[in-house]
């Protein structure tokens, strides 16, 4: 992953090992030594920095429980090695030129990559071309579809002479971007009466559970909920989200149904009013308790981790991106990462091939992190600001930084 790349480049920065020594000290909870600061930051800032990082830690003790975490030199690099291949791929290259001009790519290099469902996925990928769908980067969504469809190939998720799981990972992103803004062919929407319509149009038969499984279907419903609230002036509050909730369950959605249930089921007694951003808090308690948990439970249940592994290469495919996020978006990314390698690890499976991607996901993780503390680490002027700022990040990463006094190791 890039991750790996982007540290190596920082390790030719000066001051690099200096600043590494005091990221230690971090992980530990102790200030470094004023000699340590005096030589990566000179004698009159060094101890006030001392006592600041002093002062953050008597308040930030080790989470109870946890040990910092340590690299895992043996973590596999299949994902790196399949996204390499990949870009030795003639196919692909030319399906990811035409993606990036906002232009349809041809059939023959589709159907060499996604077999009998490439109609279907050149059709979807003309649709968010259409529309205008784009990443944080800026560049089209089609792209990033084509990019985890491509890299499950090169992974031998699919089962010889079949292609539907690098069809499923090439498509993953349908419903959620797709459902809540395209119009039909009377230019009307595609409510939540019509879910099961605009599935029937869009994904081939035997493609929609798997599908279904890989879409976030709580972030559709929150944003439902942001909208509505917008449109009908009313203030997020707890009250009315739960009522919000309840006039959804009560219109009985099928397939729906269900999530909208598990959505209230968590939230209605949560204190949401004290919460900072109740929107974000909601969003990211459903994405780890409801949606991550869900794709587990049906890995578990069908003894298929396929479609766990699917997830794990979009999220190493999101770290790509993540330059071009806000510093919240990178964040929030790591944490899912490591959030999905736990629920991975918690599966106890023999099953190699997932146990080396969340292997190596997680040290993709951990790397990153590393690499925004050290950058900030790294700035030689406005030392102090930068210095709160990583104490700061480094405690929203904590679930990167730590695991449990109870694991020997997590390979």
């Amino acid at each position: 992953m890039i991750s790996r790349f982007e540290y190596h480049l920082l390790e030719k920065a000066e001051n690099f090992y200096l600043a590494s020594e005091i990221l230690e000290c971090f992980k530990n909870r102790i200030a470094p030594s004023s000699s340590l600061l005096q030589r990566l930051y000179g004698v009159y800032k060094a101890d006030t920095i001392n006592k600041q990082i002093s002062d953050y830690f008597a308040e930030h003790s080790i989470p109870e429980g946890k040990k910092p975490r340590i690299h895992d030199s043996s973590a596999p690099i299949e994902i790196t090695n399949a996204r390499k291949s990949l870009e030795e791929d003639k196919n692909y290259l030319n399906i990811q030129y035409y993606l990036l001009k906002n232009k349809i790519p041809e059939l023959l290099d589709l159907s060499l990559l996604y077999g009998q469902y490439s109609e279907y996925i050149r059709e979807i990928y003309g649709k968010f071309n259409e529309l205008g769908l784009k990443r944080k980067c800026g560049l089209p969504a089609s792209s990033h579809l084509n990019r985890v469809g491509g890299v499950s190939v090169k992974l031998n998720f699919n089962l010889p002479g079949y292609y539907e799981y690098g069809a499923i990972a090439a498509i993953h992103d349908t419903i959620e971007d797709l459902f809540p803004i395209i119009l039909d062919g009377k230019a009307q929407r595609y409510n939540f009466n019509r879910y099961k319509e605009f599935i029937d149009i869009f994904i081939p038969e035997n493609l929609q559970h798997p599908i279904k499984i890989l879409t976030n279907h709580y972030n559709m419903l929150i944003s439902n909920i942001v909208r509505e609230f917008k449109d009908n002036d009313l203030v997020v509050n707890k009250k009315n989200v739960i009522e919000h909730l309840k006039s959804l369950m009560d219109r009985e959605y099928d397939e729906l149904d269900t999530y909208i249930r598990q959505m209230y089921t968590i939230l209605v007694d949560e204190d949401l009013d004290n919460k900072k951003d109740i929107i974000e808090y909601i969003r990211w308690k459903c994405y780890i308790e409801l949606y991550l948990q869900g794709i587990t439970e049906s890995s578990i249940a069908t003894r298929d981790f396929r479609l766990f592994e699917i997830k794990g290469v979009d999220l190493s495919d999101n770290a790509h991106g993540k330059d071009a996020l806000s510093l919240g978006g990178r964040i929030r990314n790591i944490n899912k990462s490591v959030s999905w390698a736990n629920y991975g690890y918690g599966m106890h499976t023999t099953w190699q091939p997932l146990n080396n991607h969340i292997q190596e996901c997680m040290e993709d993780s951990f790397l990153s992190s590393e690499v925004i503390i050290l950058r900030d680490l790294l700035q030689p002027q406005s030392s102090m600001d930068f210095i709160m700022s990583s104490l700061i990040i480094f405690s929203k990463l904590e679930n990167v930084f730590y695991i449990s006094e109870n694991i020997r190791e997590q390979n």
